[in-house]
């Protein structure tokens, strides 16, 4: 990313449309450009954000140069590079909002698409936009979720047993819905101990967070 750009993360930033990677970079006007590159990809697909002050994006690639517009109700677009290399740039007034980019190659085997946020709790995707998750999820057509978390809604010492429980419930079902042909693995919290705060004793000068086993 060169120039101006605003970055947010659902772990701490509010924001109304992130995707599924939990994640966004937005630029207001001209000047600010984003890059994206390769070696081993053959294509490459940079997920934008419709938005009611959307503005007409620039792609770039190879050896061609087009234009699409990004204005309008909030929702996923896909800027699509015949190569896996590409930038982005927003052509006069309006705004460029950029949710993620999916590198793609030829061959055969079985796609993994890791998506995760470094301290993150499953409560997170509670703030996610649920017309562009489906979106996003439909393109992916997983045929296996797999959920790990747990760890750090552990170590909170504010964390709500019960009102946790029913909104990760919710949060699950909603994804559900999105794949109904995909399988779901859970994967909870493994052990873990710290050295302050409240919890009980487990070895010494170490200590089981109050709330792990809860999760």
């Amino acid at each position: 990313l060169t120039g101006a750009w605003q970055l947010f993360n659902s772990r701490v930033d509010e924001f109304p449309d992130y995707g599924v990677t939990g994640v966004a970079a937005r630029a207001l006007g001209s000047g600010p450009s984003a890059s994206f590159a390769s070696g081993s990809a053959s294509r490459l697909d940079v997920h934008l954000l419709s938005s009611p002050d959307g503005g007409a994006a620039i792609l770039r690639g190879d050896k061609a140069e087009t234009k699409l517009d990004t204005r309008g109700a909030p929702g996923l677009l896909i800027a699509p590079f015949k190569q896996g290399a590409g930038s982005l740039a927003v052509n006069g007034e309006g705004s460029l909002t950029i949710l993620g980019a999916e590198f793609q190659n030829s061959l055969a085997g079985v796609r993994v698409s890791n998506l995760g946020i470094p301290g993150a709790t499953a409560l997170v995707a509670d703030k996610w936009n649920a017309a562009v998750v489906g979106a996003q999820v439909k393109r992916l057509d997983p045929q296996l979720i797999i959920w790990a978390f747990g760890v750090n809604e552990g170590f909170r010492n504010d964390l709500n047993p019960d009102s946790y429980a029913d909104t990760v419930s919710a949060i699950w079902k909603r994804m559900a819905a999105l794949a109904p042909g995909a399988d779901t693995l859970i994967l909870g919290p493994s052990d873990a101990q710290r050295s302050t705060g409240p919890g009980v004793e487990c070895s010494r000068e170490w200590i089981l967070p109050p709330y792990l086993h809860d999760v």
